[in-house]
């Protein structure tokens, strides 16, 4: 990679960093889908009600002590069980981790306290309704879900019990559940550990304290909320997040004297801090991988202006990257209503109000309009990621 040399008295461990940045060219980011269980599990439900005759079922999983659907088929002919659960007896295996497997899905009802539902609808079929249900494990064998089928059906549509050779190839589909679920979990894992990474790395750039720490974390919010407003696809908008905390990694390359000085900046200074830009994007450019592509475009945009009087390259409108222009007002609106040493935070409807004013000018409208309709979602950023007041920092942090 491309990487800039700090300026000989540039602070902080920069080699060590400079290998942070290496080691994130060889990021391939999680894929936000990899962390959807409920369209897998719904593609192994068909397959199983497909391979064993049944009309309808339904899966769960175990989450925060409660059963929550996952994945429904419905029967939609009248006078047939037409509503799946859960219902008792999913709590039942869920407790015995036993499979349970009845011609007549009503006889369970007496024994397991079945809930109105389930009865009312076997009371309403034309028959007995057959039923089979089968724990799910995950990764260490623990019961984590459930995988029930119902109202198997002969080739010429008669109600037949499922057999019990059929109870291997459901338990299949059930590991096969429990699988994807372990996977999931792993790639979120992944996809925290590759955030704290670049969290780590953004931090340590900056020269900051926890406020910055927070500072980061809501501004990367605050970019994710506005590509998502944008309707941009879901990895661009995990893009969006994961790339704009290195909007200020440049700092690497500026001495100590300038992005630590207590007082006010010069012209000369206040040259070499804005340089920062090109010192960031030269940094993080020379890589394939495309979280340090979105970074270096970032990087080098984040302060130019939609009326082209930004810098480093004052261009104007649409020549700023879209990242750019995400990242400049998610970045901008939280320094706005930061506290700062020399001011209380602004309040957020009165940030709102900043932007919505120099939108056009300074920001892009369309990201504006964003943040002005998803406000609430940003007021929940705010609560989440909150800061103390009378933080000290250098002079250049501060928004004129």
């Amino acid at each position: 990679m491309g990487f800039a040399e700090p300026k000989p008295d540039a602070g902080g461990d920069w080699r060590e960093l400079m290998g942070l940045i290496d080691g994130l060219s060889q990021f391939e980011l999680v894929s936000p889908g990899s962390l959807d269980v409920e369209p897998r599990m719904a593609t192994l439900l068909d397959e199983c009600l497909e391979a064993t005759g049944g009309a309808m079922g339904g899966t769960c999983l175990v989450q925060a002590g409660a059963l929550c659907t996952a994945a429904t088929r419905q029967a939609a002919a009248p006078g047939e069980l037409s509503e799946w659960g859960p219902w008792q007896v999913t709590h039942a295996v869920v407790g015995t981790g036993e499979v349970m497997c009845t011609a007549d899905v009503a006889a369970l009802g007496e024994g397991l306290n079945a809930p109105e539902p389930m009865t009312r609808h076997a009371a309403a079929a034309s028959g007995p309704v057959s039923f089979i249900a089968v724990p799910i494990h995950d990764e260490e064998g623990a019961v984590i879900g459930v995988l029930e089928l119902l109202d198997a059906r002969d080739a010429g549509g008669g109600s037949v019990p499922f057999e019990n050779s059929l109870r291997g190839l459901v338990q299949s589909y059930a590991d096969r559940m429990g699988a994807a679920v372990a996977n999931a979990r792993l790639a979120s894992r992944l996809r925290r550990a590759q955030f704290e990474t670049v969290f780590r790395l953004s931090v340590a750039a900056e020269f900051r304290d926890s406020e910055t720490a927070a500072h980061i974390q809501r501004m990367s919010l605050y970019a994710g909320l506005i590509a998502e407003g944008l309707g941009m696809p879901r990895d661009q908008v995990e893009l969006a997040r994961f790339a704009s905390p290195m909007h200020d990694v440049g700092k690497l390359g500026v001495p100590d004297a300038v992005l630590l000085k207590p007082g006010k900046l010069d012209a000369h200074e206040w040259h070499i801090m804005r340089s920062h830009t090109t010192m960031g994007a030269q940094i993080l450019s020379g890589s394939d991988s495309p979280l340090l592509r979105a970074s270096e475009r970032i990087a080098l945009t984040h302060h130019e202006r939609m009326d082209g009087s930004g810098y480093p390259l004052g261009i104007r409108g649409e020549e700023i990257p879209t990242m750019g222009r995400i990242v400049g007002l998610a970045d901008a609106f939280d320094a706005i209503t930061s506290p700062r040493c020399y001011k209380p935070a602004k309040p957020m409807e009165t940030g709102l109000e900043i932007v919505l004013r120099d939108s056009g000018t300074h920001f892009d409208p369309q990201c504006v309009e964003v943040l002005e309709r998803r406000f609430d979602d940003f007021l929940a950023v705010r609560s989440q990621f909150a800061v103390d007041d009378g933080d000290p920092v250098p002079e250049w942090m501060r928004l004129t």
